[in-house]
């Protein structure tokens, strides 16, 4: 790398704020709040701001799929309806994904884009050094810096 070569800080790319939900909301209201911010995902913070985890559409729509016997009761579409009512109140921490992978403002895009990759997930909440969500970096930041970059001319 050059002198002059540019450095991929996460901190340059994240974005603020990420959109949350505190541990003590329900399927409800998670769901509610993904369709009015029109977001694939909420980070699940606790008392103390922490992140502990992220509900996701997958999260959602596994949550609310009926089980294989309750399926088997009656018709596909009423089960589904009544299943879905039956777990709207369930909290979000019973739904959501809680191994979270999260990164620092002053990591590398490349350890964010090997964290997504590897990973296979959509988002990474950024914590600062006392685990204090400040930001996230997804996917599609990670798609356009790759586009910034090739615009340069590789």
């Amino acid at each position: 790398m050059t002198a002059s070569a540019k450095k991929y800080i996460v901190a340059d790319y994240m974005q603020q704020p990420a959109i949350t939900i505190p541990t003590t909301a329900t399927l409800r209201e998670a769901v509610e709040l993904m369709i009015q911010k029109k977001t694939n995902g909420l980070v699940v913070l606790d008392g103390l701001d922490r992140v502990v985890g992220i509900v996701s559409n997958w999260d959602v729509i596994q949550h609310v799929s009926p089980t294989y016997d309750e399926e088997k009761g009656g018709q596909s579409d009423e089960v589904f309806v009544e299943h879905i009512k039956t777990v709207a109140e369930d909290p979000v921490t019973k739904i959501m994904t809680s191994r979270v992978q999260t990164i620092k403002p002053t990591d590398s895009i490349l350890e964010a884009n090997l964290l997504l990759s590897e990973f296979r997930i959509r988002q990474l909440p950024v914590v600062d050094k006392n685990d204090n969500l400040v930001g996230y970096i997804n996917r599609t930041d990670i798609k356009n810096i790759v586009g910034e970059i090739l615009s340069k001319g590789g």
